[in-house]
């Protein structure tokens, strides 16, 4: 058969064929192969077991958090030797009346470095308690005053678990999860959900355990809170309860699922925990056509040799979220990436994210009024993730509208969103979060700030970029943009507010009072993001062209290094 020139049957090679995929369910070691010198680690705590509820006492109980969870694509190692790690075993159940357990930590020791996943927080117990911090935070408990709050996630790792918001009507609240926060209860004595855990399997491909880390979903009178993905257990439901509650998945790091004790109907515990390693093994002999993605991967590990490389530093900047309208949140600036790195001499599409859209009347779910999230930004294998419209989580996540908490920034590349009580009389928003620092919280009296960008020399000046954007209120003070482009909230009904800064990734400012639909109480749209990269005189190849025009190149004096600036998205041939 034909093959592009090549006749003959064809064994196509990529890189998941290459990759050796650990998928680790008890404590022990591994031996790297000898010519391994980076993984990619998943590391998940054990969950925690849910709340229970004393007898004849209502039905408000926590689902318990889900384990923490740490992912790194690039961990530097030794070839051929060996790693100890343990696995976290999940919490389990209790007398009746009691806080859910808390999941056991999880452990990978990488030389001098230790990765500790920390175990989910145990459910709030009825009238005992609010959900534990842990890995992702147990959910909240209810019936007696005041309200019990869900307990807090580890940042980087989890999230907080839901609160009991209808203390007098047997709910309780989820637990979080490694992706979401755990659902807060809902009117009609409905249990709160587990939050969302996380889907590893673009990482780990082949691996037969991927979805991790969801969170338990608590007690409710009429409707159990349902488990979340990746593993969390369901709650049980307490007007005639039929089915008990569930626990975790083992090896998921699942948060289980609240119950009724002594009634029969006892807490879900907590799934233990796993360790996912990968390694892109050793396969440059292996025969066969080899895909252009594998090609470059195995230059890039030094497996291959044949392909010139250079070294080079890079500053990648996301699009802003826009703000959303009437007295709501500010737009999370776009996700800041800068480091340097070693690429192969070759043609790169770069991707430049564009700025979130501003919404315009009041918030709704879902309407055409909220703002929208940024896009990213994109360079080789590295990617900045576009900023949180006002709530949602992003690069940096958007301010809350009343009330709530803020939307959850990327690790590494921002801060989350400001909080807001939404208290009368002004009902201040959240600023949007920013690269350097969160947003502020919105109070009863005035709106939050955006968040503060970061600094980046990379241009030979210092120039401040992803600022989080400024709230908006009702009536009261607004929020001012963070440093490096966040958008001000107008404080006007008829003018917009400010959009955030053209290709500096700065969040939109939020809309302030509505006194008539369209313009009235407008938020302002994210800014654009940006894509710079340097390659230093000493290492810059032969040549160095950028495309579209819009773009530039130019020589930086006296060091001689090469800039090339895309403010749009276009291509970058080393």
């Amino acid at each position: 058969m034909a093959n592009g020139g090549i006749i003959g049957p064809v064994n196509t090679v990529n890189a998941a064929v290459a990759e050796i995929i650990h998928t680790k369910t008890a404590s022990g070691s591994i031996t790297t192969q000898p010519t391994t010198n980076s993984i990619s680690i998943g590391v998940v705590a054990g969950g925690a077991s849910g709340g229970s509820t004393s007898s004849g006492s209502g039905f408000c109980a926590g689902g318990g958090g889900a384990g923490g969870l740490i992912s790194n694509a690039s961990v530097s190692v030794s070839g051929g030797t060996p790693y100890s790690f343990t696995v976290g075993g999940g919490g389990t159940g209790g007398a009746p009346g009691a806080l859910g357990s808390n999941g056991v930590n999880s452990t990978l020791t990488i030389g001098c470095t230790v990765y500790t996943a920390i175990g989910g927080g145990g459910g709030g117990a009825h009238c005992h308690g609010g959900g534990q911090p842990g890995g992702s935070g147990g959910g909240g408990a209810g019936d007696c005053a005041p309200w019990r709050p869900g307990g807090t996630g580890t940042a980087c790792q989890g999230n907080d678990g839901g609160n009991n918001i209808y203390p007098n009507t047997n709910t309780g609240g989820g637990g979080g999860g490694s992706t979401g926060a755990g659902s807060v209860t809902g009117p009609g004595s409905v249990g709160g959900a587990g939050g969302a855990g996380t889907d590893l399997s673009s990482t780990f491909p082949g691996s037969p355990i991927t979805v991790v880390a969801g969170g338990g979903g608590g007690t409710g009178g009429n409707t159990a809170g349902a488990g979340g993905t990746g593993g969390g257990g369901r709650g049980v439901k307490g007007y005639a309860p039929t089915v008990t509650s569930e626990s975790g998945t083992v090896n998921t790091g699942g948060g289980g699922g609240a119950g009724l004790q002594p009634e029969g109907f006892s807490r879900g515990a907590g799934g233990s925990g796993l360790v996912l390693i990968k390694e892109p093994g050793s396969a440059k002999n292996a025969p066969g056509v080899w895909s252009m993605n594998a090609v470059y991967e195995f230059v890039k590990q030094g497996e291959w040799g044949g392909f010139n490389t250079v070294s080079l530093e890079y500053l990648i900047v996301a699009g802003g979220g826009g703000g959303d309208g009437d007295r709501s949140g500010g737009g999370g600036a776009g996700g800041l990436l800068t480091s340097s790195a070693t690429v192969v001499q070759t043609a790169y599409a770069i991707t430049v994210g564009a700025g979130g859209t501003g919404g315009s009347t009041p918030p709704a779910f879902p309407g055409p009024n909220c703002g929208s999230d940024g896009t990213n930004s994109v360079f080789s294998t590295f990617t900045a993730i576009g900023g949180g419209s006002a709530n949602s989580a992003g690069g940096s996540g958007g301010g809350s509208y009343n009330p709530g908490t803020g939307g959850a920034g990327t690790c590494g590349q921002g801060n989350p969103g400001g909080p807001s009580a939404g208290d009368a009389p002004h009902y201040g928003a959240g600023g949007g979060g920013g690269a350097g620092a969160a947003g502020t919280a919105g109070t009863a009296g005035a709106a939050g700030n955006g968040g503060a960008g970061l600094s980046n020399s990379i241009t030979g000046s210092a120039v401040l970029y992803a600022g989080g954007g400024g709230a908006g209120s009702f009536g009261g003070p607004v929020g001012t943009g963070g440093p490096g482009g966040g958008g001000d909230s107008s404080g006007s009904a008829t003018v917009r507010s400010d959009a955030g800064g053209v290709n500096l990734g700065g969040g939109g400012g939020g809309g302030w009072t509505r006194t008539s639909p369209g313009l009235s109480g407008a938020a302002g749209a994210g800014g654009s993001g940006v894509v710079i990269v340097r390659i230093p005189a000493a290492a810059a190849p032969g040549s160095v062209a950028v495309a579209p025009g819009a773009n530039s190149l130019a020589t930086l004096s006296p060091s001689g290094d090469k800039l090339a600036t895309f403010t749009v998205s276009g291509t970058l041939t080393l």
